[in-house]
């Protein structure tokens, strides 16, 4: 069974008190952050000399919830999406899906926008070729799929804003809505590709 790093730590006197600071049996213990912004701490297990490393939110939890922190699937929540905060008013159990919840609405956009950014096959300069073309009758939907190497399907849903709409988004009206002024998003969009044609040409 894996050890239970919570289980060693509180046995060797180890503890997280109410304002979330890590205590050890001679006091204070000084942390240290991860690249996660999570607080952790090294200690030596007693009788074998082995170094572990205990993160101070899961030892918070498991004074808190105790066994119930090991059940399957279950990860330490920080309610407020503050990972320095480990007072037990803080500290909750609970899924995958409530854990991210609890991260600030801006980290999870990130997070979101991050994990499509991964998954997409196009850059956002190819993108717009293959809509620049399309739309000025100079390549066809099914010469472009050949050319990008995917499926008629995957280009006709590039090309039609179903997938990558990100890319130089149309105002949610489709038109212009401000006489031709230049203040609505369709107007500003235009304008934006219009300088990017003038830049290539002068490449």
């Amino acid at each position: 069974m894996k050890t239970r790093r919570e289980v060693v730590a509180r046995s060797q006197g180890l503890c997280v008190d109410g304002r979330g600071v890590l205590y050890g049996p001679r006091g204070p213990r000084k942390t240290k952050m991860d690249q996660d912004g999570y607080l952790n701490a090294s200690f030596r297990e007693a009788g074998t000399g082995k170094v572990v490393n205990v993160y101070v939110h899961r030892l918070q939890a498991f004074q808190k919830f105790g066994n119930e922190l090991y059940a399957d699937g279950m990860q330490v929540r920080h309610l407020d999406g503050n990972h320095l905060n480990n007072r037990p008013v803080n500290i909750a159990i609970g899924t995958k899906s409530d854990n991210e919840q609890d991260k600030d609405p801006v980290v999870r956009k990130y997070a979101s926008e991050q994990g499509a950014l991964a998954t997409r096959k196009f850059t956002d300069d190819q993108v717009r070729d293959m809509r620049s073309r399309y739309a000025s009758n100079r390549s066809s939907c099914p010469a472009l799929a050949r050319e990008y190497e995917c499926s008629k399907s995957t280009m006709s849903y590039i090309l039609n804003r179903k997938t990558y709409a990100h890319v130089d988004p149309l105002h949610p009206a489709g038109r212009c809505i401000c006489g031709g002024e230049g203040r609505c998003s369709w107007c500003i969009a235009d304008e934006a590709r219009a300088l990017r044609e003038g830049d290539e040409q002068c490449r």
